[in-house]
């Protein structure tokens, strides 16, 4: 071999060798996008029993961690909105409960007044209830369970009265007030199961009574 084939032999090989190594480095970093996609982007799996019973595609312990950055599925609480209630509590009742993204809650009550005979209302005036605090959610055995933390409101506000000098702003609700209530079923206890779709949501007590709520 003379020094010309040798020289071109030695720059071959020269050449070569950084090529495999960038090659090389190229494909280790592929390789570690490839498992950190695996990690932690893509979609979720397929619905658990415990997922399939929210309506919403996630179950509330998926919900209490954020979905990973890519995931198809955005973590959200299948509570918040608006909900109203309609029915007898015994009495008639309207209620408007909101659930906010900062866990916390408002909730009010309007009750329709007293009827004697049916039908006829003796002096026009509404009852209204009101509540504010917090909320938390937590699924276990497959079963959602709301807890309430009643932070303050309004008993008794009084509205719509034929004679408007009937009409009251209400007071401050107390503890004893927020019992006295519950045991009407006209403030919720503060632990219940619950069940939410899209539009509707069931609320049921531990001794089985249920209120439908629609968004």
């Amino acid at each position: 071999m003379n020094r010309f084939t040798a020289s071109c032999d030695r720059n071959a090989k020269a050449s070569v060798f950084p090529r495999a190594a960038a090659r090389r480095r190229g494909q280790a970093l592929i390789a570690a996008a490839c498992l950190a996609w695996l990690a932690g982007c893509g979609t979720d799996l397929a619905p658990t029993s415990a997922d399939a019973g929210t309506g919403n595609g996630d179950s509330l312990s998926d919900l209490a961690m954020a979905d990973a950055p890519g995931d198809a599925t955005a973590a959200s609480d299948p509570l918040v909105g608006t909900w109203q209630f309609n029915g007898h509590v015994p009495a008639i009742v309207t209620i408007t409960l909101t659930f906010k993204s900062d866990k916390s809650f408002t909730f009010s009550e309007t009750v329709a007044p007293a009827t004697t005979p049916v039908g006829y209302f003796p002096n026009g005036c509404i009852t209204t209830h009101s509540l504010y605090g917090t909320y938390a959610a937590a699924v276990s055995g497959g079963v959602n369970t709301l807890t309430w933390t009643f932070d303050g409101g309004t008993a008794n506000a009084i509205s719509g009265c034929n004679n408007a000098a009937s009409d009251f702003a209400g007071t401050p609700m107390t503890p004893a007030d927020i019992a006295g209530y519950t045991a009407q079923g006209l403030i919720p206890p503060t632990t219940e199961t619950f069940a939410a779709t899209s539009t509707t949501l069931v609320l049921t007590t531990a001794s089985g009574d249920s209120k439908m709520f629609v968004k």
